[in-house]
């Protein structure tokens, strides 16, 4: 793998205080900053070759709206619990078990 791209999810919503982290959607702001940039990647000509995504919902649905704007399947997308409240252990973890025959990588994660 020589490119790594690290996405954080687009804007959550905490309106509904009862759902639990990882169910929590993007709001109206980030379902439309979303495909806005997988618009710039794709006009920068990024279409990795693997996207992997945390497993909670704000984070996958920024990966698949991503997906849509540079060319991706979102039935391609690998979920990953590792990057759901991921120490640098577990990010570094999941990095290294990518194949090196990769020439780029997306991973969509969290702060």
């Amino acid at each position: 793998m020589k490119t790594l791209f690290l996405v954080r999810h687009a804007k959550s919503s905490r309106d509904d205080p009862s759902l639990p982290d990882r169910e929590r959607p993007l709001d109206d702001r980030g379902r439309h900053d979303a495909p806005k940039m997988g618009k710039r990647l794709t006009n920068r000509g990024v279409k990795p070759d693997l996207l992997v995504s945390s497993p909670a919902l704000r984070a996958l649905t920024t990966a698949q709206l991503i997906a849509d704007e540079i060319g991706c399947q979102r039935k391609d997308i690998i979920v990953d619990e590792r990057l759901y409240a991921s120490s640098s252990d577990d990010l570094l973890s999941v990095i290294c078990a990518i194949d090196d025959k990769l020439d780029s990588v997306m991973l969509f994660g969290h702060n």
